[in-house]
This record gives C-alpha cells, sequence and structure tokens, in this order.
C-alpha cells in the first residue's frame, strides 16, 4: 500500500487539509476573477495558486484513495461526489454499495501504476488545471452575442462563417456557434469535402429568452464536476496503455468488460467543453455527419451513451468508437488531448474518427 502523504520536497506538501473550509461564495468570486484576468497579470498566477490550495482537501481525498484502495466517508455513507465516479468502473446492473464501491477504488491503483505519491498528486492537480482554465464566467453573455450579432448582421444571409460572425464579435465566437448547432438553433453546411465549411439558421432559430435565463455556472460546482471528467478521462487513457500489454490486468471491476454506466444521473448534466450550462447535449446527426436527410436522434451523448446504447446506428460501435465521438462532438476537438486520451497521435486520430464516419455513412444509407 502506498502512503497518501505528500514528500517533504513537494510544493504541496506543508498545505492545510484541515484548516476552516472558505465559503462556495468565497470560491465563485476567486473563480471569476481569476477567469477575466489577461493571461500576462502576474496576479492571475496568484488567484491560481489560492484556488489550487482551496481545492487541496478535495484533491487529497481521491488521492489517498488511490494510494489506499479506500473509498471516502462521510459519517457512514461513501463520499457523494466520489460515488457517480466509481459507478463508472463498474459492470452494468451492480448494486452500488460500501462493498462494491471499495472494490472498484481497489482498482485505480493500476491507472497510477509504477508513479510515486507526489506524482499520483500531480497527475491529478493537472486535471484540476484543465477545469480551471477552461472556466468562463461571460459564457452565456458571449452565446448571446453571438446570437444578437447574427440576426443583425447576418439577418438576409442563409449562410455565414464562424470568422464572419467573429469580425463582428471582435473575439473568436466558433465555440459559442458549435454550442448553438449543438442545441439545435444552427446547422452546419457541408462543403465539398464533406466538412462543414458554414452555418446556417435552423427552423427553430431564434434561442428562446429562457435559453439564457441560467446565467454563469458557478466556479465551484463547474470545477468539481469537470475535474471528474478529466479524471476519468486520464484513467480511461491509462486503461487503454495497460490493457494493450501482455500480462496486464484490466482496470474494468473484477477482470470483467464494464459496460457500466458513466456518472449515473451526472451524465444527464454533464456540460460538454463549449457549453458552461448544465443542459443536455443533442444531436442532429444528419446534419452533423452529413449521413442522411433524415434525422437520426442520437438522443444525449453522454457517458452512459458511450458505455451502453440502443441507438441501431451506433450500438455496433465499440465502445472506444463511441468515447471518440463523444469527445469529438462535446468538447472542443483538440485533436492534441484526444490522440493523448487514445495514446496516439493526432493525425492517427482524425484517421480513426474518418473512418468510423465513413462506416456511419454508409450504415445510414443502407
Amino acid at each position: 500500500m502506498r502512503s497518501a502523504i505528500l514528500s517533504s520536497a513537494h510544493y504541496a506538501s506543508t498545505w492545510k487539509t484541515d484548516a476552516p473550509l472558505r465559503s462556495v461564495e468565497d470560491v465563485n468570486e476567486l473563480g471569476r476573477q481569476y477567469a477575466v484576468l489577461p493571461d500576462s497579470d502576474p496576479a492571475k498566477e496568484e488567484k491560481l495558486l489560492e484556488i489550487l490550495q482551496c481545492f487541496h482537501p478535495y484533491v487529497m481525498k481521491y488521492l489517498s484513495m488511490i494510494c489506499r484502495g479506500h473509498v471516502p466517508l462521510w459519517g457512514n455513507r461513501v463520499n457523494r461526489d466520489v460515488a457517480p465516479f466509481l459507478r463508472y468502473f463498474m459492470p452494468k446492473g451492480a448494486e452500488m454499495n460500501k462493498a462494491t464501491l471499495t472494490a472498484v477504488a481497489r482498482h485505480l491503483h493500476l491507472a497510477f501504476k509504477g508513479l510515486e505519491t507526489d506524482e499520483i498528486y500531480d497527475a491529478l492537480i493537472a486535471c484540476v488545471l484543465k477545469a480551471v482554465r477552461r472556466y468562463d464566467p461571460n459564457y452565456t453573455d458571449k452565446v448571446r452575442q453571438a446570437v444578437e450579432t447574427i440576426n443583425a448582421h447576418f439577418s438576409r444571409r442563409k449562410q455565414f462563417t464562424s470568422d464572419a460572425v467573429s469580425g463582428h464579435m471582435g473575439f473568436n465566437g466558433d465555440r459559442y456557434l458549435r454550442l448553438l448547432m449543438r442545441r439545435g438553433f444552427l446547422v452546419p453546411v457541408a462543403g465539398e469535402t464533406g466538412r462543414a465549411v458554414a452555418f446556417a439558421r435552423s427552423g427553430t432559430w431564434p434561442p428562446p429568452p429562457e435559453f439564457f435565463s441560467s446565467g454563469a455556472v458557478g466556479f465551484t460546482y463547474y470545477l468539481q464536476l469537470w475535474f471528474r471528467y478529466f479524471l476519468q478521462e486520464h484513467i480511461d487513457q491509462q486503461m487503454g496503455i495497460l490493457e494493450n500489454r501482455e500480462g496486464v490486468y484490466s482496470l474494468d471491476y473484477n477482470g470483467e468488460d464494464s459496460d457500466g454506466e458513466a456518472f449515473n444521473n451526472y451524465a444527464d448534466r454533464l456540460p460538454d467543453s463549449d457549453d458552461q450550462s448544465t443542459a443536455p447535449v443533442r444531436l442532429d446527426t444528419s446534419a452533423e455527419l452529413h449521413a442522411s436527410e433524415d434525422i437520426l436522434d442520437v438522443s444525449k451523448l453522454t457517458l452512459d451513451w458511450v458505455a451502453d446504447t440502443r441507438d441501431p446506428l451506433f450500438a455496433d460501435l465499440r465502445r472506444e468508437d463511441r468515447h471518440l465521438l463523444y469527445l469529438v462532438f462535446t468538447r472542443e476537438p483538440d485533436w492534441s488531448d484526444i490522440g493523448r486520451t487514445f495514446s496516439m497521435t493526432p493525425h492517427d486520430a482524425k484517421a480513426w474518427f474518418r473512418k468510423i464516419i465513413a462506416g456511419l455513412q454508409k450504415k445510414a444509407r443502407e
């Protein structure tokens, strides 16, 4: 059993885990301040360090679980934010209780095999950093600005490009247009190569006022939700590396193929990186995949969908194939990150994606 105590040489070894916790409102404001500071401002790094210290006890809880193989408890109950995470690695239909969750926790050490305690902590902090850097307290306002720009400058045009809209907005609006597309208010326009080169309004345009009523997601909630997601992504990547090595057991619970549900109810609320609301993602795959004139309703692209779906178009795909589609269509497609997730080059990840799409196009036409 590895020690869950950081070495004296580690930068976080002197950070307190038993200090009084700051209020949610205080931490939310800290996250907002960090997000709006320019990268060139030295105060931004100071805010980031303060944020990491706030979430140090949270990270140490996961570190202890990984190193010692036990489930964090609150009283006599499994910690409520750990349970949905561990359920991802349970076989479908398995009862979720203290015993089964503990058994899963004991398997997680394989994803960090060969790493020292300090290195495990650094891997967890890297997941926190990715979540912190994606947070945007002004996200809803920017989506509203994209809609207003389209109405004001492109009302007489059937199609418009991301660059054209961005030019009027004064910043890159591609991620906000793609969100509007995923919500069904815009549809992509394919070029000669089949790739989307522009956008057009759908029949549901414009978004209703309530679409913008949720406001900014609290930083504390957003960071915890996305930390768990990025940690799952890291473990998935390590699972792929380990399971391709002869003689190394699968990370799946009890060595079985894990078709378990991901995140349980959290999957229905998991936002993509371009959406800081908590509404589920829906795709019109006829537009996204250019596969058919008929609307192929994929329902919600969640980790549950990745683990197990009955959609006839996707049910025959491997879980890894659906995982790739999930990452491409519900996150900003950074092919370097996607390649690292599957332990391959960005070029190979793109080639794999194109192969899947070609197969889906063929199946949709049959």
